[in-house]
């Protein structure tokens, strides 16, 4: 079998990961879309856990784990916007995560700034460091990586927002997974700042494109959020369960927060399918 290995395993996380179980256990009406963060699981295991807890239970047959590029396209690559692996799968451990191949080649047969391409996970933790918790949680599902240009305008995603859209129409029962933070990299003050007008927009609804292009939102992740909130089976409205800032985890956001270096925060939210659009 052709299966990608890890790259990032101990440097990321941890050799095992194991399912905690969630009392919880509701009904989730599919497509629906995780936000987790991106980090060291030393930083954000906690976060990872509580997010995919919140979706334990789910019959997706499908998880898309979307995630920023933030290298640059190699120079022969340059047009192409959407990058997925190659392979069958991807072997973790004693696990393996198989890959939803048909689907894949349906997506770069159909849409022409998709492409196969391996070279960039091998330098990108961020979709590999999902793939342990959803080994834990959906042991069953395919997986299709996708990463996406950091720095997409209206009409790029526009086209993201097309091939999400194709996705489900191809699988029903997806569960889109967003890997990313809800601030770059800044001073405390400016980064709860930013992670403010971000919490402000996922629970309204809010144009995301419009707030990077104020300067009053810098998420890795604000296209990929915005293509999802374009999607008919959602009213563009995130519940947010928890944040976080270095080993700080809250319910609500502090009004401020103080550390004597630059910061990330982080964001822990569920975009769940409505009923009638199913």
């Amino acid at each position: 079998m052709n299966m990608q290995t890890s790259k990032f395993q101990t440097i990321f996380y941890p050799d095992q990961v194991q399912k905690r179980e969630n009392v919880a256990n509701k009904s989730i009406i599919l497509p629906s879309s995780l936000l987790v963060p991106h980090a060291s699981y030393e930083w954000i295991g906690e976060d990872l856990y509580s997010g995919y807890s919140l979706m334990d239970g789910c019959s997706c047959r499908l998880v898309v784990v979307l995630s920023a590029l933030h290298q640059s396209v190699i120079k022969s690559e340059e047009g192409h916007l959407f990058f997925i692996p190659t392979g069958e799968g991807f072997s973790l451990g004693d696990r393996t995560i198989r890959y939803a191949e048909v689907l894949r080649n349906k997506i770069t047969s159909t849409f022409s700034l998709a492409l196969q391409e391996d070279c960039y996970f091998s330098e990108e933790p961020s979709v590999e460091l999902q793939l342990p918790m959803i080994a834990a949680y959906f042991p069953t599902a395919a997986v299709l990586p996708i990463l996406c240009s950091s720095s997409m305008d209206s009409k790029e995603t526009k086209a993201l927002a097309l091939l999400l859209s194709f996705i489900t129409e191809n699988e029903k029962n997806t569960l889109f997974v967003i890997s990313g933070n809800a601030s770059a990299l800044g001073t405390a003050e400016s980064a709860l700042e930013k992670t403010k007008a971000l919490d402000l927009a996922l629970r309204d609804g809010g144009q995301l494109l419009e707030l990077r292009h104020q300067g009053r939102i810098d998420s890795c992740a604000t296209s990929i959020i915005e293509a999802m909130n374009r999607q008919p089976w959602n009213n563009g409205k995130w519940k947010i369960a928890s944040y976080s800032c270095l080993h700080d985890r809250f319910n609500k956001l502090p009004d401020t927060y103080a550390a004597d270096r630059k910061v990330v925060w982080h964001i822990v939210a569920t975009l769940e399918g409505e009923s009638s659009n199913v």
